[in-house]
């Protein structure tokens, strides 16, 4: 089985999704993953990444500040938008662009999406990450023990090392 990265939009058949819980929930309620097929894969803690250092200990520290904060646009962020919210951050900039998190003074990303520097744990609900397999799925065995492997500890665990850097 070859693996493509790809949008869940993208044209064509796939035959596993992992993605984070909402995208999974959609394609699970529309139809386009199969919902006896679902596991979860991982969990992703929210960071706020600092490339430079910086004297920031947590997002209170960004509470009513001119700093400019970066983090990724779309859904699953919903969880750290409200937590900047909360905390009064005025300039929240989102971007689908994974150089600009990495280069940006200060950035909220999961876990995943954090480039070298300083990391800072924040209380921000972390990103359920959930896999399925394709209800248009090509090879369907194949795709079902992939899913069930990324379900199982061993997959979780390799799946933790997975890194985009």
């Amino acid at each position: 089985m070859s693996v493509e990265v790809g949008g869940l939009r993208d044209a064509g058949r796939w035959d596993v999704l992992v993605g984070s819980g909402v995208e999974l929930t959609r394609a699970l309620e529309g139809g386009d993953a199969d919902l006896a097929s679902d596991v979860e894969v991982a969990r992703i803690p929210w960071v706020l990444h600092l490339p430079s250092g910086g004297d920031v200990h947590a997002l209170s520290d960004l509470a009513r500040s001119d700093v400019e904060i970066v983090m990724p646009a779309g859904a699953a962020g919903y969880e750290a938008r409200r937590a900047l919210a909360e905390e009064g951050a005025a300039r929240v900039v989102e971007t689908t662009d994974t150089a600009r998190l990495h280069s940006a003074p200060v950035a909220l990303v999961p876990l995943s999406l954090a480039g070298a520097g300083k990391l800072v744990e924040v209380d921000v609900p972390p990103i359920p990450v959930g896999a399925a397999v394709g209800m248009r799925a090509r090879h369907v065995e194949d795709a079902t023990a992939f899913v069930r492997y990324l379900g199982s500890e061993g997959g979780q665990q390799v799946f933790a090392t997975c890194s985009p850097q």
